[in-house]
């Protein structure tokens, strides 16, 4: 992927490493954001992501993320071992989680409806109704969750 993010855009830095021990120096970054990420961790994996996160933004700086919902998993039942995208949870256990350093600014669902399944022609009906479900307080009931948090 990042040989291809090198073609599309020569002008741009890619770089690969491990999330959980960057580079980077201390307070390098204003923003840090990443999709899909967080479900390919583990929960002690993820804390050290957020460390790593914490030490290389800037005071005040942002986090922005998704990480699937656990309460629409646990709806669904699905089975969740042997899977790599196998990390989900919800807000209250995110808030346990980043209390210590972290605010969240901003909380919204995503795919609240699988839109990909309904007929091309309804598909902008339901975006509207997705959209409303996912800022309601049935947010946490979409598939994924997305945060933003910033730096205290």
């Amino acid at each position: 992927m990042i040989r291809l993010a090198r073609e599309k855009h020569p002008d741009l830095d890619f770089r690969q490493g491990d999330a959980t021990n960057t580079a980077f120096p201390d307070a390098y970054f204003d923003v840090l954001f990443s999709f899909h990420f967080v479900m390919h961790l583990d929960s002690d994996t993820f804390s050290q992501v957020l460390t790593e996160a914490n030490r290389i933004l800037k005071p005040g700086g942002r986090l922005i993320f998704d990480f699937p919902s656990s309460r629409r998993r646990k709806l669904f039942r699905r089975k969740a071992t042997g899977w790599h995208g196998n990390y989900s949870m919800n807000l209250r256990e995110l808030t346990k989680q980043t209390n210590a350093h972290w605010t969240m600014l901003s909380k919204q669902g995503i795919m609240a409806l699988p839109i990909h399944r309904f007929p091309s022609a309804s598909r902008s009906w339901f975006q509207s109704i997705d959209k409303l479900l996912c800022r309601s307080p049935l947010q946490e009931w979409a598939s994924y969750i997305v945060v933003e948090m910033i730096k205290r």
